[in-house]
């Protein structure tokens, strides 16, 4: 059996000459954004200047491959605080004099000692493709010129950066309420910080290790454990290259989205509702497919993630697949991704655009409808499944059009008190919008509300005055009295009448509005019963065209 230590050691124990930490290069990327390096100051800081001297902070457990003879150690879990404190103990050392940054310096970098045999190099080596931008900004003295550094970063790139500028600025804030301080946070941290090192000489060992620590919850991603999976099934000649694909697309994609990807993969495959966890059923459905994991990597996750990506950037040929595509990403779910991705991979480019108009209209409905989870997923199970074996998309009896029944429950949320409706008010009022508009698409506005023509509340005199209660009650709420606005509402505004609405809240400083919708609005004389209900009607018309809504 493969032996396990563990032991206990103080942070200046860890970043000395017992360890050589390397991070092997089928390792995640380093992904700790300015939240959790954020989160870390202000747990250590706080822990330092609360407790008593002699209390220790302990920073959780690492992962290592490491045999007890030798100082090299692989890191299986603990790269992202391992690095993000070689991140804060850099730039701590750039804000004290310089003898006092050299004795926190020799915990990034190895000083070297020929009579012992140590070589001179840093403590920390992270993934090869990063190791440069690391080695040269944060292990060689360099913080200042990376906090000035404006150019265009990769992602690992940038969560580097911006970690060491959280850290400035705290650090400079320390400086100026007491200078001490950063040296007292300095020595709490080597010396009362502690961390519990798991080692055991091999691969296997320390991923049994890892699944299980992740199990009692550490915060490992699916694509971590996957990974390790199908790397470590791949022979070791292999090994390297099947590492650089499957990083390659984590870098393109970005992290959360990679995470995301292996749960649209799930769905495409088994079209069904989550019975266990992603991980188990990607494992026990779709990796245990590929006896060859090479192929998993080749056949399966480029393709779908090559897909993702188009769809991700918008990249597609077609303009009018690109403003279908944006107004998919407005609805309040991802559910449509996978039925998206599946087409993706299994047809050539030329058929997307009738493809994404169709997956609009089924996606507009179940989001108008707000048909729940299961609902959802049995609607597009039935689509994949549409597509998985071939059958005609398109056709009257496809799950991707429409039937009598569920035109007509979608005309009926249309035509009903949509303002009510809090997640689909705007976006149905958007897409009525571009219809109304030349272009056809989609605003981009910073700010956009929604606003009542005739006010919620009826005042007891002027113009409004003149509406029965049941009228008001009829179309206040309803498509036809509402409009966009490009700015925050007016809680004055509600209170006035027709003419003054136009004129000072509706138009902007051009004298118009930036939305065609309102627009309409502004054209007319009155504001009547007779004027909301033509104008409901032709609304209306205009989403049953777009949306396939008459019925044959």
């Amino acid at each position: 059996m493969n032996k396990i230590s563990g032991s206990e050691y103080p942070l200046k124990d860890v970043f000395s000459d017992k360890f050589d930490f390397i991070i092997p290069p089928y390792q995640r990327p380093y992904s700790w954004t300015i939240e959790e390096a954020g989160q870390l100051f202000d747990d250590l800081f706080d822990f330092m200047t609360t407790q008593n001297m002699d209390e220790t902070y302990f920073l959780g457990s690492i992962v290592l491959i490491k045999e007890e003879s030798n100082a090299h150690s692989e890191i299986i879990d603990g790269q992202q605080r391992l690095t993000t404190l070689t991140i804060l103990l850099a730039t701590l050392a750039s804000h004290v004099d310089e003898s006092t940054a050299q004795l926190f310096w020799k915990y990034i970098n190895e000083p070297g000692n020929p009579i012992e045999g140590l070589e001179a190099k840093p403590r920390l080596k992270i993934r090869e493709k990063d190791n440069c931008f690391f080695k040269r900004y944060i292990q060689e003295k360099r913080i200042e010129e990376l906090l000035n550094n404006s150019s265009s970063l990769n992602e690992v790139e940038t969560n580097i950066r911006e970690n060491c500028k959280l850290f400035n600025q705290r650090l400079s804030e320390l400086r100026d309420e007491d200078p001490e301080l950063i040296v007292s946070l300095g020595k709490f941290i080597v010396n009362r910080c502690f961390l519990v090192t798991v080692s055991t000489p091999t691969m296997n060992s320390a991923y049994r290790i890892f699944t299980v620590l992740n199990n009692r919850g550490l915060d490992l991603s699916n694509s971590d454990l996957l990974k390790a999976d199908v790397i470590g099934s791949i022979e070791e000649v292999k090994q390297e290259e099947y590492t650089k694909k499957w990083e390659d697309i984590e870098e393109k994609l970005s992290i959360r989205s990679f995470e995301s990807l292996f749960s649209h993969i799930r769905m495409v495959y088994l079209k069904a509702k989550v019975k266990s966890t992603i991980l188990e059923e990607v494992r026990n459905n779709i990796l245990a497919l590929f006896e060859d994991k090479k192929k998993f990597i080749d056949e399966l996750l480029i393709p779908f993630s090559e897909a993702y990506l188009k769809i991700l950037n918008d990249d597609f040929k077609s303009e009018k697949t690109r403003n279908y595509v944006t107004w998919l990403k407005g609805i309040d779910n991802s559910d449509w991704i996978p039925v998206a991705l599946s087409f993706m991979v299994n047809k050539p480019e030329e058929h997307y655009e009738e493809f994404f108009y169709n997956l609009e209209i089924v996606s507009a409905g179940v989001f108008y409808r707000r048909l729940y989870i299961n609902e959802r997923i049995e609607k597009y199970s039935k689509i994949l499944k549409t597509i998985e074996k071939g059958e005609d998309l398109f056709g009257y009896t496809s799950p991707l059009v429409f039937t009598k029944d569920e035109k007509r429950k979608f005309l009926d949320k249309l035509d009903s008190d949509i303002y009510n409706v809090t997640r689909i008010k705007k976006y149905v009022l958007e897409k009525v919008d571009s219809l109304l508009s030349t272009s056809g698409l989609k605003h981009n506005h910073r700010v956009v509300t929604v606003e009542h023509v005739l006010p919620q509340t009826l005042p007891e005199s002027g113009e409004w005055s003149s509406w029965d209660d049941d009228l008001h009650n009829k179309w206040v709420h309803k498509l036809g009295n509402l409009v966009l606005l490009s700015r925050y509402k007016n809680g004055l505004a509600k209170n006035y009448g027709f003419d003054k609405k136009k004129d000072v809240y509706f138009r902007t400083s051009d004298g118009v509005s930036n939305f065609a919708l309102t627009t309409t609005v502004i054209q007319e004389d009155e504001w009547t019963p007779t004027v909301v209900e033509k104008r409901q009607e032709e609304l209306l018309l205009k989403l049953k065209d777009y949306y396939r809504l008459h019925q044959n």
